[in-house]
């Protein structure tokens, strides 16, 4: 890891969980409600730094989760529902002003104080949130960063670079996290994942270790996937193992604050794409036991009509058969109420990892089976992990693990199967995205997946596979102005 000593950044917001704000919000450095770093305790610090952490993944989520087909735009016209460019300036702010930006230096205290356990945690979210920003624009400023009038032109690092920094930081935060911590600075209630449990903490960073190994299947299959088993073996072990943070009535989960309860009062964004329900409503996949996918109830709103019609990408809201779409998030669905969880990296998709890279290992890929016992028992639990996770009744949920849908069997378990319960399960997680892209778009492999409606004719029929940097970096610094790059140009991984 390399941190720079000089740090310049020693202002800190301690206001906790920043709802939906404008990209206006962040256009000065020092917020009103700033404290001097250097007078605030690591515990005083921990909650906030998690904090931006999430709300950097929700406003990613609900970007990307446009251009991966779970979500659909109300609005017609140009905007990412027809694959036109996004900056996702807020979630860069949240970067560089904030989660990224007080890390460097809470990291530093912890180590000057023998606080490894801070420390190691520190190390982890760090990876995180620049696993983040590379996935979300490739190329980014990291080792010349944060250092405020010091370097107001800070270099751009390669994302192969960055990858190796994610997993260098998870490694030294598992280290720092296996050693034995100061006693009086031990973290507890202000760690809001884990309130303190350090064990779950070294799963969380194996099982982050597991999922930038899978990015890597472009580059070098085989090593991605054996990596990828190895981190696993010390990840998450059940459903209690997940990465998330639980909201309150006071302090509201960021998709019901912004999105649902918008919508309540009249003000419509965003609503559940045809791709995810068309693979959950039978459309797609007929099923034999029952006639939709127990979780569609759990994570949409339709209004309590008898079906769920969801909405086409680029039309403005309406289904495939030209009327309005009845998917909605709802205030009363699993992922959108009020105290609902924000779920960085669960159980289930561990398990997913687990058996694509199992399947990869033996002859699988997008058009053949291979030899796949130990892919399809992890696939299986996978979605029965999901299943428990949501709520979703033993008898319903057994009914669809049993269906001839899904109980393809070995001989029938193609990636299809597999990245179809994968898609499921990352439903508003930007993590969905990524994925689309390492299968190129493909619709073997994620079936019925169209280009939108209308799509942006300057990307010449390609998918949109990256953010654009934010037009003010682009002004600010010329090294990003050097690298620019279409928002349709693969990143370094999915090249």
């Amino acid at each position: 890891m390399k941190i720079n000593n000089n740090i310049k950044l020693l202002i800190v917001s301690i206001s906790i969980f920043i709802a939906s704000c404008s990209d206006d919000y962040f256009d000065v450095n020092t917020p009103s409600d700033g404290a001097d770093f250097e007078n605030l305790a690591l515990k005083d610090l921990l909650e906030p730094i998690i904090n931006y952490t999430l709300n950097a993944q929700y406003n990613t989520a609900s970007t990307f989760g446009v251009y991966s087909q779970h979500l659909a735009s109300y609005n017609d016209g140009e905007n990412t529902d027809n694959q036109y460019e996004t900056t996702l300036s807020t979630s860069w702010n949240y970067f560089y002003l904030y989660s990224g930006a007080n890390l460097i230096p809470f990291i530093e205290k912890a180590n000057e104080s023998n606080s490894y356990h801070y420390e190691g945690i520190g190390k982890i979210l760090l990876a995180l949130n620049l696993g983040l920003a590379t996935d979300a624009w490739g190329d980014i400023p990291y080792t010349g960063a944060f250092l405020a009038e010091d370097n107001l032109s800070p270099e751009i690092d390669s994302q192969e670079f960055i990858y190796n920094e994610i997993q260098d930081l998870l490694d030294e935060g598992i280290e720092d996290l296996s050693k034995e911590d100061n006693g009086d600075l031990i973290p507890g209630a202000e760690d809001v994942v884990y309130g303190g449990d350090i064990s779950k903490w070294i799963k969380a960073a194996y099982t982050l270790k597991a999922r930038y190994a899978i990015h890597l299947t472009k580059k070098d299959p085989v090593t991605a996937a054996n990596n990828a088993l190895t981190y696993l073996e010390n990840g998450f072990s059940d459903n209690s193992d997940d990465f998330q943070i639980d909201y309150s009535i006071r302090v509201k989960n960021p998709w019901f604050a912004n999105i649902v309860q918008a919508r309540l009062s009249g003000n419509f964004s965003l609503l559940v794409s045809d791709q995810l329900v068309s693979l959950m409503n039978g459309t797609q996949y007929g099923y034999t036991n029952l006639e939709i996918d127990p979780r569609l109830p759990v994570y949409v709103d339709n209004g309590e009509e008898e079906t769920y019609e969801g909405a086409v990408n680029g039309t403005g809201g309406l289904t495939v058969n030209d009327t309005s779409a009845n998917t909605d998030l709802g205030p009363d669905n699993f992922y959108t109420g009020e105290t609902s969880p924000v779920v960085i990296i669960s159980y289930a998709e561990a398990l997913l990892i687990k058996a694509e890279a199992e399947f990869l290992l033996n002859g699988g890929n997008s058009t053949s089976v291979g030899t796949n016992s130990a892919a399809y028992e992890s696939y299986l639990s996978a979605i029965s992990a999901n299943m428990e996770k949501l709520g979703v009744e033993a008898t319903p949920a057994s009914l669809y693990l049993t269906d001839s849908a899904v109980d393809v069997g070995e001989a029938g378990f193609k990636l299809e199967h597999l990245m179809k319960e994968k898609y499921i399960v990352l439903f508003l997680n930007p993590e969905g995205f990524t994925d689309l892209r390492r299968y190129d778009f493909s619709s073997e492999v994620f079936k019925g997946l169209e280009m939108p409606a209308a799509p942006n004719p300057e990307n010449n029929g390609n998918w949109v596979r990256r953010a654009k940097y934010p037009s003010s970096e682009e002004l600010a610094n010329p090294n990003i102005a050097e690298i620019m790059e279409e928002v349709i140009v693969p990143v370094w991984w999915d090249e």
